[in-house]
């Protein structure tokens, strides 16, 4: 299938934007730590990438999304200034992590002593869990609030592996000398028949 100029070259990138438990870095709620129940979640598609949650640090395009257990993403780097520069820095080597813009339509604060079933996971008080969520942007950052967070760029185009490119050649030669055979059992065939020919005349 032939791909639109310009489509090979975009740089493709996944991550994980969340890991599914407790995120102790929060901004906001601190070391006690919240959790993004992921049940029933709703998430934009596509989605923005953006660059440390600014409208303005446009760097890519989720296209497709998992929420079983944690929340993965795959899409496409733009092609501006600044997701080079991130892909770039990718390439590198850099550890990019990821965050997201999380709206909850619940909060539900468990105390200490008590616990609560998040993820498949159970977590002890005190701890806040966000429920029923929207996600409206996810971002690539420095150091995100979850930090078993992670993306990596990678290419978009489809790189043919060494061992398909040797068996592809192994059976080329080996229809070639197929090939040959055939064609050489042809002409000691025709031999046979020529040399039984001049017998018969003379």
């Amino acid at each position: 299938v032939l791909q639109p100029e310009g489509e090979s070259k975009k740089r493709k990138f996944k991550g994980v934007a969340y890991a599914g438990g407790r995120v102790d870095g929060h901004w906001y709620w601190g070391r006690s730590g919240v959790v993004f129940d992921l049940d029933g979640i709703e998430i934009d598609k596509p989605t923005a990438l953006l660059e440390e949650h600014f409208s303005s640090g446009r760097v890519g395009v989720v296209k497709q999304v998992s929420t079983t257990g944690k929340i993965e993403v795959e899409g496409d780097f733009l092609s501006n200034t600044k997701a080079k520069e991130i892909v770039q820095d990718s390439d590198d080597g850099f550890p990019f992590q990821m965050s997201m813009y999380i709206d909850p339509g619940s909060i539900e604060e468990v105390s200490n002593g008590k616990s609560v079933v998040v993820n498949g996971q159970t977590f002890e008080g005190p701890i806040t869990v966000f429920r029923q969520n929207r996600i409206r942007e996810f971002t690539i950052c420095t150091t995100g609030a979850d930090r078993n967070t992670s993306i990596n760029a990678f290419s978009g185009k489809q790189q043919t592996k060494q061992e398909d490119t040797d068996v592809t050649e192994l059976e080329k030669a080996q229809a070639r000398i197929q090939e040959l055979e055939t064609k050489n059992s042809e002409l000691e065939a025709q031999n046979k028949q020529f040399a039984a020919a001049k017998r018969e005349a003379e």
